[in-house]
């Protein structure tokens, strides 16, 4: 005799159904980001696709030579919201660093709400900047909603392109300078495509000394709008870092329109195309 087949209920099938499989293997994967809040928000925000909150809540880092939003990962989220603040004091020249590495992408930091602050000090007025894009490409910083911020120095694209600033809906920055795509100066290739954008009654950014568009990268733009406040001890566009090649520091933009913005260089002027064609 043949021995008997083995059989098994219809209601236990050998193998899950497929949405099922795909599903176990995605928690074996290592499921959802982590999410930090309040006094668990590290100094290094950098676990990928993960968000980082302070709500109503102060933060105080203390002196960390670097605060990072995406040093080597992307996705990441810094949130400040609801009247918290975050403050540190920083020896290097970078103190908060949104999408360091080359790799970085898509990192944001949002400042929102009224009574909400970031204030990022320095050891010396060479110290604390913002840099939003050291090397990554496609990050952001955006102010809002009365919001505010203090700050040696904020930058979106140091090395990387496409990253951007938004201060918008009574939000106010104060810094020693700013701008946009620094570049370098042996290659047209870094510090192009960052944006900026000031929108809206009662936002301001000011800075103190000379607001850059455009070092030597090329294609950067600053936009004010709509009732918002700009005020630089000078401004330039496309300066090149002081090189004569034409290839750097090209087309670089800023445009100020609508009915109330306002653009005050009394302390400083405004350059247009120190280098190359701005």
């Amino acid at each position: 005799m043949y021995p008997r087949a083995l059989k098994f209920p219809a209601s236990l099938p050998l193998f899950p159904a497929a949405a099922t499989l795909a599903c176990c293997l995605c928690t074996i994967a290592g499921g959802s980001a982590a999410d930090f809040s309040d006094a668990n928000v590290p100094s290094t925000m950098d676990t990928g696709s993960s968000n980082y909150t302070l709500d109503a809540h102060t933060r105080a880092f203390g002196s960390v030579p670097t605060l990072y939003v995406g040093d080597a990962t992307s996705n990441n989220a810094f949130i400040i919201r609801n009247g918290a603040t975050a403050t540190s004091t920083s020896s290097a020249t970078i103190g908060l660093s949104i999408g360091d590495d080359a790799g970085s992408t898509g990192n944001s930091v949002l400042v929102t709400g009224t009574g909400s602050n970031l204030s990022i000090s320095g050891s010396s007025s060479s110290r604390g900047y913002i840099y939003v894009g050291n090397l990554g490409n496609s990050n952001s910083f955006t102010v809002t909603d009365g919001a505010t911020v203090n700050v040696n120095r904020i930058l979106a694209g140091n090395l990387g392109g496409g990253n951007s600033i938004t201060i918008s809906q009574g939000a106010k920055v104060t810094s020693n300078s700013g701008g946009f795509g620094t570049g370098r100066s042996d290659s047209n290739t870094y510090g192009n495509d960052n944006t900026g954008l000031l929108t809206g009654t009662g936002s301001s950014w000011t800075s103190t000394a000379t607001f850059t568009v455009g070092g030597a990268g090329s294609r950067n733009s600053f936009t004010v709008s709509a009732g918002a406040a700009f005020t630089s001890g000078g401004t330039a566009l496309g300066s090149g870092q002081t090189v004569a090649d034409a290839s750097f520091g090209n087309y670089n933009t800023m445009l100020v329109t609508g009915s109330g913005t306002t653009m005050d260089n009394s302390t400083g002027r405004t350059t247009v195309g120190v280098s190359g064609a701005n």
